[in-house]
């Protein structure tokens, strides 16, 4: 290929492919570049029009827009510094209840007070069981009873009835013996004696003693003495 000179100024231009110097190359500050690339952009000054692009965006890892390192997405604190968690199976927020420091089951209530709190129980069916309806008070006296032999004091329930207690009393010392059940079939439930120093015995039955209709309670007195005593009973229950 051959050489075409042009002069400027007395002195000459070389626009020949040399190997240095190619036809189409692009230089800036003495370095190649490739006009198909643009320089990395600048986020507060470069603007690039995006308008009727479809953009999409991947991200990897959790993003934490909080700010501190420790308080990922998701995570929330207290007043004291602490997270708040949640129960493992239904992510309910997991609470725990207290009175100062002592923690209490909220399935539970403090007992009421009778003179303060109120319970509103409008609407509401309420079924009340063993309110005594008939109370009985069953005396029985017998006289002159001799030495070993007995008196027996007899009731027979008319109904659901309870016994509460018995109150027997003599002029001498006394085995009392109570029995109950169906007539002819009774059985002892409870035996005592009196001394010379306590003649009266009150019999308290903390859990009822329970008679149905026809059943029969005896209390049967037996002197102790050496001599003949006068007994008395009195039965105290009620009706159901």
């Amino acid at each position: 290929m051959a050489k075409t000179e042009i002069s400027r100024d007395s002195s000459s231009t070389n626009i020949t492919d040399r190997c240095s110097r190619l036809l189409g190359q692009l230089c800036f500050a003495g370095s190649p570049i490739d006009p198909r690339a643009i320089r990395a952009l600048a986020f507060l000054t470069d603007k690039v029009d995006v308008s009727g692009s479809v953009i999409t965006s991947t991200i990897s890892g959790p993003i934490d827009i909080s700010d501190r390192s420790a308080r990922l997405l998701g995570i929330i604190y207290g007043s004291q510094n602490q997270k708040l968690l949640q129960t493992p199976i239904n992510f309910n927020t997991q609470v725990e209840l207290a009175t100062g420091a002592t923690l209490y089951d909220a399935r539970q209530i403090r007992n009421l007070v009778f003179s303060s709190d109120k319970v509103d129980i409008s609407g509401s069916v309420i079924t009340v069981a063993n309110i005594p309806t008939t109370p009985i008070n069953d005396f029985n006296t017998d006289s002159n009873i001799a030495p070993g032999s007995s008196s027996t004091h007899t009731y027979t329930a008319t109904g659901n009835f309870r016994l509460s207690s018995i109150e027997a009393s003599s002029s001498g010392p006394l085995k009392i013996e109570v029995k109950s059940g169906i007539v002819d079939l009774e059985t002892t439930k409870l035996v005592a004696f009196s001394t010379p120093s306590n003649l009266t015995l009150q019999l308290d039955f903390k859990e009822e003693l329970q008679l149905t209709t026809g059943q029969r309670l005896q209390v049967i007195l037996t002197n102790r003495e050496l001599q003949a005593i006068d007994c008395y009973s009195t039965i105290f229950g009620f009706y159901i």
